[in-house]
């Protein structure tokens, strides 16, 4: 069983190779994804979602089980998201240039730390701005003060803020603290994916 991660912010998972259209080869290239669904008409958010063509997303770092290899594209199993048909987790399709060629498992025990703002930049080890990487991101530490975070990551080291592990938001509830997470979401573009067939 050969696992990769993903090396891009989000990596969109396809139902095949052929739900992809000229209009999707600029994301392809560059993985970009907000650039990408800035310039989507429409009718391209609509073709997406009634063919079912993507079927869930993929974040920096996720491992995924390599299935196979078709051309320059992998099927592959998100194994963070679990699926009752396929033990492996959720299938699809990742543009091979999107995956790391390898997955190297540190040899001394590590802890992980989860992303909580909606954006956080990754820094590399000189501490200049890599990527910027989305909420829910999950990262293996190597050490951490109390401003800075170092990780490893598929780009190799780096840091991450401390606050970015923090939840910054107030409340006098749960449910205040919850409205308040959601708020820091208004006016970001959503597109709908998923295979709906594969959740019955």
């Amino acid at each position: 069983m050969e696992i990769r991660r993903i090396k891009v912010p989000t990596a969109l998972v396809w139902s095949a190779p052929s739900a992809v259209t000229k209009t999707d080869q600029t994301y392809l290239k560059t993985g970009d994804l907000t650039t990408w669904l800035a310039a989507l008409k429409p009718t391209d958010k609509d073709r997406l979602a009634d063919n079912d063509s993507i079927v869930t997303e993929a974040l920096f770092n996720d491992r995924v089980v390599l299935d196979r290899v078709e051309g320059d594209w992998a099927h592959v199993f998100v194994t963070r998201q679990g699926n009752r048909q396929e033990r492996r987790g959720y299938p699809g399709w990742v543009p091979l240039a999107q995956l790391t060629t390898a997955d190297e498992e540190l040899a001394y025990p590590t802890t992980t730390v989860r992303l909580v703002h909606a954006e956080t930049t990754l820094l590399n080890e000189d501490r200049q701005p890599v990527s910027i990487l989305p909420l829910g991101t999950l990262l293996t530490t190597t050490g951490q003060d109390s401003e800075w975070i170092q990780v490893v990551t598929p780009l190799g080291q780096g840091w991450i803020a401390a606050a970015a592990a923090k939840l910054g938001v107030t409340g006098a509830d749960d449910g205040d603290r919850l409205l308040a997470l959601g708020q820091q979401f208004i006016g970001t573009p959503y597109l709908w994916g998923g295979d709906h067939t594969a959740r019955i």
